[in-house]
């Protein structure tokens, strides 16, 4: 073969290559720092840094048109050198004169799979970190000039802030055991709540204190702020809070990580195997474990008030004899018998008695019955802290907040008694009160959380949950799974198609410069450069077809390879043309 020509012409191509590489990544490169540095997420010292990171990751879309643009220029100047005829002349074929470009088509067609499969995730993860980093920084700073901070759904100001850079004066929340990475201390503090629909207002609230803290784990980052002091409004309701009122945590948005098309090759076999472990398809999971945990909670109570007061009644001979302080509604100890829950200190209970329970929706309703208030006793160990008694009945609610790992009972009580321990009289007169501690015995989350969602779904279809709030979390999280799994065929399929994409664009720059001999290059590379973009804009609108579960996986296929194909068989019907 020879070597000696195949030197010069690849020579010539990868200089021209290098040089329209490195122009195309550079502008590319500073594009994709704009959005993140438009909102805040980067400061101006940390772009460059940022660009270096992201660079790499662009090779794979900037590759096919600089080699096109490369090969293009070099074969037209052969071509009107007549270095081309000459080339035939001596004897060599089409074949054989193409056959260097063949090769520089095969090594960056490798090299374009390997780096979008091992490398390009990597530096992905370089410039997410980067971004996070410097959350709480570029926060701060807002908060300092008096700007609003958006977070979520949530707008944050405040008077004052400052970051808490002592480990040892970091907080924590209360009820959890997770320390925060960082925090910024905040006085004056004022929130509100925003319809990510609509973008109205649906709540707001000040506090004296607050703390905004930043947590990371497992590769995940998210921000929790707590009230102190805090006065909130939601929905024309006022209310006070005397403990602390915590926002629900707040995602980082992590671009980069939190889609398949940023992963590598091995996260992604591995997530296929195991899609509980992708973010979007874990929260979902736990939306309808906590859904099913709330449903559970409810039904768990109203058995056991219907029991207890099943039994009351049994004891008394009937509904009319039991008494309100009689002693059917004492154990020997002295204690009250009747449905206990825990409370969220160790030792600390409550025992419940109710004339009747009944259940409306998404409520657990215990309705007034005249000379049998809904009592609640409080205990701590075996001390009596108080005993509340709503004589205008009750409403039970079960909910989750951001720090809880089961569900909690809320009760909500009307005309409202308040004894102290020794349950002396007067007391105390409350038109309202709400009690939000208090759990259940058991763990109604955690064997469910070990199921996969596979096996979730499963049991749930073979029960025929009737509930509409736990039908649609079963269809969110199947569709979540359908989702993610066809994300991460069409992620495979997308990856080996541009890397084949640029063999076929490295070919068509030469075999079109021959075949348009006599035209100026910029048109050659004109029709080179549509070639190429159209068959992109073909792999990546099959790739969307892949990834959409109500699509037919083949159609989005043959769309994802189509475009390859036309431009493998137009190119091949070229060449013909030559010989």
């Amino acid at each position: 073969m020879p070597w000696t020509l195949y030197r010069y012409i690849l020579w010539d191509v990868f200089r021209l290559l290098l040089l329209s590489s490195v122009a195309l990544l550079t502008v590319i490169s500073f594009a994709a720092a704009v959005k993140p540095l438009s909102e805040g997420l980067l400061g101006p010292a940390a772009v460059l840094k940022f660009v270096a990171f992201t660079t790499p990751t662009m090779i794979q879309y900037t590759l096919p048109f600089a080699t096109a643009f490369a090969v293009t220029l070099t074969f037209s100047r052969l071509v009107s050198d007549n270095e081309v005829t000459a080339m035939v002349a001596g004897g060599m074929s089409y074949t054989k004169i193409l056959m260097p470009i063949g090769m520089l088509g095969g090594c960056l067609m490798v090299l374009l799979f390997v780096m979008s499969n091992w490398i390009v995730p990597t530096f992905n993860q370089q410039a997410l970190g980067m971004i996070q980093k410097d959350v709480i920084k570029l926060t701060v700073t807002q908060l300092q000039k008096g700007e609003t901070v958006t977070l979520g759904e949530w707008v944050l100001y405040a008077d004052n802030a400052k970051s808490i850079d002592d480990p040892a004066e970091l907080p924590t929340l209360p009820g959890s055991d997770l320390q925060p990475d960082q925090a910024v201390s905040l006085q004056g503090a004022s929130v509100a709540q925003i319809d990510p629909d609509t973008q109205e207002i649906i709540g707001h609230g000040t506090a004296e204190k607050a703390h905004l803290l930043v947590f990371r784990q497992d590769g995940r980052v998210w921000v929790q702020f707590n009230l102190e002091n805090a006065e909130i409004k939601r929905e024309n309701v006022q209310g006070s809070f005397d403990e602390v009122e915590q926002v629900p945590s707040i995602p980082i948005d992590r671009p980069f990580v939190d889609k398949p098309r940023a992963m590598s090759w091995a996260q992604l076999r591995e997530l296929a195997r195991y899609p509980d472990r992708y973010d979007r398809v874990h929260e979902a999971k736990r939306s309808l474990v906590e859904r099913l945990a709330e449903e559970e909670l409810l039904r768990s109570l109203e058995q056991g008030l219907v029991d207890v007061a099943g039994r009351r009644v049994e004891a008394a001979g009937s509904v009319n004899q039991v008494s309100v302080n009689g002693p059917n509604d004492g154990n020997r100890a002295g204690e009250p018998v009747g449905l206990v829950l825990h409370g969220a200190v160790e030792g600390e209970r409550y025992v419940i008695t109710a004339p009747v329970a009944q259940r409306e929706g998404s409520t657990l309703k215990l309705p007034a019955v005249p000379n049998m208030p809904i009592r609640i006793d409080h205990f701590e160990g075996d001390k009596r802290l108080r005993r509340y008694e709503a004589r205008d009945g009750a409403v039970i609610k079960a909910e989750f907040t951001a720090v809880d790992a089961e569900p909690r009972a809320v009760f909500e009580l009307n005309n409202v008694l308040v004894l102290d321990g020794s349950l002396r009289p007067p007391g105390t007169e409350r038109q309202k009160l709400r009690l939000t501690r208090l759990y259940w015995r058991q763990s109604l989350v955690g064997s469910r959380m070990q199921m996969t969602s596979q096996r979730l779904l499963a049991e749930l279809d073979a029960r025929g949950e009737p509930l509409p709030a736990i039908k649609t979390g079963m269809h969110r999280l199947r569709v979540n799974v359908d989702v993610l799994l066809s994300q991460i065929v069409g992620e495979f399929h997308l990856r080996a198609s541009l890397a084949f994409g640029c063999l076929l664009a490295t070919l068509l720059g030469a075999v079109l410069s021959i075949h348009l001999r006599g035209n100026i290059p910029l048109v050659t590379f004109f029709w080179t450069f549509l070639c190429v973009l159209g068959s992109l804009v073909l792999a990546y609108a099959g790739k969307r077809l892949v990834s959409d579960p109500d699509a037919a996986w083949a159609v989005g296929l043959i769309i994802l390879w189509g475009g390859n194909v036309v431009l493998a068989g137009g190119m091949g019907w070229i060449f013909a043309k030559l010989r």
